[in-house]
């Protein structure tokens, strides 16, 4: 069994009669205008995690990395929102989702092809357990990055490379190899940051999102 990713050919081999059942499931589920066949909670963590070892291994054939993140469809262009799990992510999305032309990609991991400019973000298949993405896939040239931070007040603050690359490595939701993925920060870094603005998003439920777009 396949799917493409972005650039990337995901093959998953050797899958427990089990998983072959749900992915034929969850691939037939994928045309449709919301991609949000659930699994049971021990399943979908367990598929979840599967697709995270399969994605971040093909990574290293290619100039991609996986982010822990949110993605945003606008106006073709797309806002990746980084943080680990509680960060807000979800809250974000929701806001999203009530507003007008705006497509939510995946709440958990989406992935960046950044072989040349523009720097295109892929929807991935990988979905939290309420996740209630667009239909997949998705894709679009990356406009900003931003890190969350929940606050008492809204304001962004641009970050510099170091900074940056602290934040990446900090929010990395998974990875086979630790060394490899911190060289593939550095050269993500490299390449996006002449280009595309790194912001910290310190926010409150409060937040008007549409000020982000």
């Amino acid at each position: 069994m396949q799917i493409q990713v972005g650039p990337l050919n995901i093959g998953f081999v050797g899958l427990k009669p089990i998983w072959t059942k749900h992915f034929e499931i969850w691939k037939s589920k994928c045309n449709s205008k919301s991609c949000c066949y659930k699994l049971d909670y021990e399943d979908s963590c367990f598929f979840r995690s599967r697709l995270m070892d399969i994605i971040d291994s093909e990574c290293k054939n290619h100039t991609t990395i996986c982010l822990h993140s949110l993605g945003v469809l606008h106006d073709e262009k797309v806002l990746l929102f980084i943080g680990k799990s509680g960060s807000g992510k979800s809250t974000l999305a929701n806001k999203f989702r009530e507003i007008e032309n705006c497509k939510v990609f995946s709440e958990e991991g989406n992935l960046v092809d950044y072989d040349k400019v523009p720097i295109i973000a892929f929807d991935t298949p990988i979905r939290g357990k309420e996740d209630k993405s667009s239909g997949y896939p998705q894709s679009g040239e990356v406009k900003s990055i931003y890190f969350l931070n929940q606050d008492i007040s809204n304001r962004i603050e641009k970050l510099d490379i170091l900074s940056i690359v602290e934040n990446i490595y900090a929010n990395h939701w998974y990875n086979l190899d630790q060394n490899f993925f911190a060289e593939r920060v550095l050269d993500f870094v490299s390449v996006a940051s002449p280009s595309i603005p790194f912001f910290n998003l310190y926010f409150n439920k409060k937040l008007d999102v549409r000020e982000l777009l």
